[in-house]
């Protein structure tokens, strides 16, 4: 059961007003994959809004998107993963010290663990050639290249728009940021079936589905459009470190 996430058509607004002038009205935007659609959003970011309204309206109308969201993790039963929505940031850095075996409290090593269990219990299985997005800062992003995993939890999307706000939102919190640093959009395909948890609540939706920590992945390019905002990575999701 795979959720499509490569093609887009976006009917842009005319006002009655053009109709009735004789306007002409303008051409419809069409993608026909997720690169398509990434580097047209890296190139004009104005068009975030106009984009995710589209992705809102797909899924709505998209059966295997209906019938994952059926078996979707409701919030009262994974109470690790509620933790892990609070305090985001600050349990992601407790991740990376509990992976370095540095001293972690112990409410998060109980929730880290927590999660992890979450996860595997998941009645949500993410089938292998399933592309998501995942948003990460640049420093982030050279770590996974430096090491070819990421010692955290991986939280995808299936909105490209997300994954492009969370890319923007990292990079701003780099330590080393500064106007040159560039985000990264990972278009990331799953080599096999994993377990995940889909929570698709709250506001805004961010369609997310959360897999379990050290997530190994093979970049295999990386382009960034002119004046882009944001670079795109193509990569797989290839198992677990």
């Amino acid at each position: 059961m795979i959720v499509n996430v490569d093609s887009y058509r976006y009917e842009p607004y005319q006002h009655p007003l053009d109709t009735h002038l004789g306007i002409p009205k303008p051409k419809p935007v069409e993608f026909s994959s997720a690169l398509d659609a990434a580097e047209y959003l890296s190139s004009d970011y104005d068009f975030a809004s106009a984009l995710q309204n589209v992705i809102t309206t797909k899924f709505h109308n998209c059966s295997n998107y209906a019938k994952l969201k059926k078996n979707y993790s409701r919030l009262n039963t994974i109470p690790s993963f509620r933790f892990y929505r609070k305090k985001n940031q600050i349990f992601n850095d407790n991740v990376r010290r509990f992976e370095q075996n540095q001293p972690v409290r112990t409410s998060f090593r109980e929730h880290i663990l927590g999660l992890a269990s979450e996860i595997q219990s998941s009645q949500t299985t993410v089938m292998a050639g399933q592309k998501l997005f995942y948003g990460l800062g640049k420093e982030q992003f050279d770590e996974l290249q430096r090491q070819g995993y990421l010692p955290y939890f991986l939280s995808t999307t299936f909105s490209l728009v997300v994954a492009a706000e969370h890319s923007v939102r990292k990079t701003s919190m780099d330590a080393s940021y500064n106007m040159t640093s560039v985000p990264v959009v990972i278009i990331l395909t799953l080599e096999e079936d994993y377990k995940a948890l889909f929570a698709p609540k709250g506001s805004p939706n961010e369609y997310e589905l959360l897999f379990n920590r050290n997530a190994k992945i093979n970049v295999n390019s990386v382009t960034k459009p002119s004046n882009g905002r944001f670079q795109i990575a193509i990569a797989n999701l290839v198992g677990f470190k």
